[in-house]
């Protein structure tokens, strides 16, 4: 394997972690695109960490001509269909992901990448008899793994299965304390549920000492303070999301429903209009829970 070829590579790769991304290009294309390698399995490298590239510039259609290059040069790589699989994600082409996923664990059964994201597809379809094997079968290779727990205490929520999700999040924090994400949905959840509120509370907390910006966690805390019957909090923390242009919608149903609940009729009913005409089914939605104006 020619040395200098290997470098080129292996300065590509340092130079994309750096953010150098047009360096990074510039040398793979030298290398892929005037056809300056020796060895198949170094063309094989270029064309998948060029693919990569690709893929984190949203080039999405490069990426994946360079990815099926790479299947052509080698079509018994399991992880190389996994590239491309997500580039196809990406795209919004889940027929096509799904194909590669598939492919991926044919070649590789123990390819917990691939059933999780695969799961995931199937999740985010709302095909949940066929999310969870694919993310039960994730987690038996990578038990401890975080984002497939999470992922499956999601898909179990979805499905209705809410005892099985707080397990499934409950799980990730045990093994993994630092699985922020992983507080909020737990919290998310039992303020959904109307259950166990302190702790809620505390989970919301727990995810903003360590990510005080971000907004998810603050539109379920504001949940959870309108659940506690703390309006003024709720206010606040509906205020923060608005003010910022996240969760609006639901954000201005909270604070409005906290607003009719101090006293407030004329600003609650301005907010309950507001999160309606931002979103006509977020009245329905929380109504599902158990909260209505």
């Amino acid at each position: 394997m020619p040395i200098q070829e290997e470098e080129v590579v292996t300065g590509a790769i340092s130079n994309i972690c750096l953010g150098h991304y047009d360096r990074a290009m510039g040398n793979l294309n030298d290398m892929v695109l005037y056809g300056h390698v020796q060895s198949q399995a170094l063309l094989f490298r270029a064309l998948r960490v060029r693919g990569m590239l690709y893929s984190l510039e949203g080039d999405f259609d490069h990426a994946i001509d360079d990815f099926s290059r790479a299947i052509e040069d080698n079509p018994r790589s399991d992880v190389v269909f996994v590239d491309r699989a997500i580039a196809y994600e990406n795209k919004g082409d889940s027929t096509h992901a799904v194909a590669d996923f598939t492919e991926a664990v044919r070649l590789n059964p123990q390819n917990g990448e691939a059933y999780l994201n695969r799961g995931m597809l199937y999740a985010r379809a709302h095909d949940f008899d066929d999310a969870l094997p694919d993310l039960d079968e994730a987690i038996r290779i990578v038990p401890h793994d975080p984002i497939a727990l999470i992922d499956r205490g999601t898909t179990r929520q979805l499905k209705g299965d809410n005892a099985a999700a707080l397990q499934d999040f409950d799980t990730a924090i045990t093994d993994n304390p630092q699985a922020w994400i992983a507080y909020h949905d737990r919290c998310e959840l039992r303020a959904r549920m109307g259950q166990d509120l302190d702790k809620a509370l505390a989970d919301c907390n727990t995810d903003l000492a360590q990510r005080p910006s971000n907004l998810p966690t603050l539109a379920s805390r504001a949940f959870v303070y309108l659940r506690l019957a703390r309006y003024d909090d709720a206010i606040v923390d509906a205020s923060t999301c608005i003010s910022a242009n996240a969760h609006v919608a639901t954000a201005y149903f909270l604070r409005g429903v906290a607003k009719l609940r101090k006293g407030d009729k004329v600003g609650g009913e301005s907010d309950l209009a507001e999160a309606a005409q931002r979103d006509p089914r977020v009245v329905a939605a929380f109504a599902a829970f158990g909260v209505t104006p």
